[in-house]
């Protein structure tokens, strides 16, 4: 959270806001909030060995969120916009039995598996202003990624000694693809606006990856009230 309000500040501070009258020109911001990242762990080569069952190959799980950005707004309706967005690291753990388990005790072996993703982006977005203060946005864009997908094998140990470490099987991997995102922004002052959006990604290592963020910009947006 220091590092946030650091971030703030330096965005505060030195960001070049060239904000005019109809709400055009430079914006810049932060922002922090929640990933979710969805697939199959057997995608990261994580696969129960013979005679052995699975409790669940379904990976569902989530992480904090957070992204700096800077752009420009050529018209009321249009602009454009970069940044770093960190989905951070979800991660979860998953049995391997001798036996189908009963409830969730672990009879077998373990797997503790993360998926970590970061990139940059870069976007077209297109504006509605809904009134002086009020306004709803959509995003379509490219996101260059970089992303880990890890399972490490916890194998049995005795009660009191540190669990050793077993076999790691990952996927390293990157990219340039599709991102898209949508969500509303609220005026809260003259050069300050509160916003909440919604980001979907498509990237290699998980099914389905998507964030919920919400963040401060500084700059253009908003018609200035006369």
């Amino acid at each position: 959270m220091k590092t946030l309000r650091h971030l703030i500040s330096i965005a505060a501070l030195t960001l070049p806001v060239v904000c005019t009258a109809d709400g055009t020109g430079f914006f810049g911001g932060v922002g922090i909030g929640g990933s979710r990242a969805e697939g199959k762990i057997d995608k990261i080569g994580v696969s129960p060995p013979m005679n052995e069952s699975i409790v669940s190959n379904d990976f569902k799980e989530s992480d904090v969120s957070w992204k700096v950005f800077a752009g420009y707004r050529f018209i009321e309706n249009f602009g454009i916009e970069v940044g770093y967005i960190d989905l951070g690291k979800p991660e979860g753990s998953f049995c391997f039995t001798d036996n189908p388990p009963i409830g969730s005790q672990c009879e077998g072996r373990e797997w503790d598996v993360s998926v970590e993703v970061d990139g940059w982006n870069i976007d077209a977005v297109g504006i509605l202003p809904l009134g002086s203060n009020w306004e709803v946005f959509a995003k379509l864009g490219v996101y260059a990624w970089d992303g880990e997908a890890r399972g490490i094998d916890r194998v049995n140990a005795a009660p009191g000694r540190p669990i050793p470490p077993g076999t790691t099987a990952a996927v390293d991997a990157d990219g340039e693809d599709l991102r898209v995102g949508f969500g509303g922004s609220l005026r809260v002052a003259e050069r300050i606006s509160l916003r909440a959006e919604f980001e979907w990604f498509d990237v290699g290592v998980v099914d389905d990856l998507w964030a919920i963020n919400f963040s401060i910009v500084f700059g253009a947006g908003g018609k200035s009230e006369k």
